[in-house]
């Protein structure tokens, strides 16, 4: 099953040994999901990579770790298969960040998992099929 992923998931695994950590953990095992990012994905993490390890208090090593193993469940599309969608996900995207997300979802009609609740809110009632860290547990987890 291939779900698009938001940012906000993964740096949530990040920050915590909890449920969407256990989430990436066990879907690394099983590979239930191939989770869809844009390549705008990567460059945000290496934006955030500061930021990231003091909020995180993992060592370069350990994060580095974390994130080559939610990484190997990842299918990393270019912005060219996206594009169609954009200015669709822009409109209805609550804020522009988010948008390569939401294009991502449109484009391969895919749910996207988000914990970003102003994200959920803003797209409720659009196009966009959402994925709670819940709904992402019963899928991975088979809660």
């Amino acid at each position: 099953m291939e779900i698009a992923l938001d940012f906000n998931l993964v740096f949530s695994a990040l920050h915590s040994r909890g449920r969407v950590h256990l989430i990436f953990a066990w879907n690394y095992v099983v590979k239930r999901v191939t989770f869809l990012v844009p390549e705008y994905f990567w460059e945000e993490i290496g934006d955030k990579w500061r930021k990231i390890l003091l909020s995180t208090k993992l060592s370069e090593s350990e994060l580095s770790e974390m994130l080559e193993i939610i990484r190997s469940q990842t299918l990393t599309v270019p912005e060219e298969k996206i594009r169609l969608h954009l200015q669709r996900a822009i409109e209805i995207s609550p804020d522009p960040k988010d948008a390569p997300y939401v294009a991502l979802a449109l484009s391969f009609n895919v749910p996207l998992a988000t914990g970003d609740k102003k994200l959920r809110e803003g797209l409720k009632g659009s196009e966009v099929r959402l994925l709670t860290p819940n709904d992402l547990a019963k899928i991975v987890l088979g809660e």
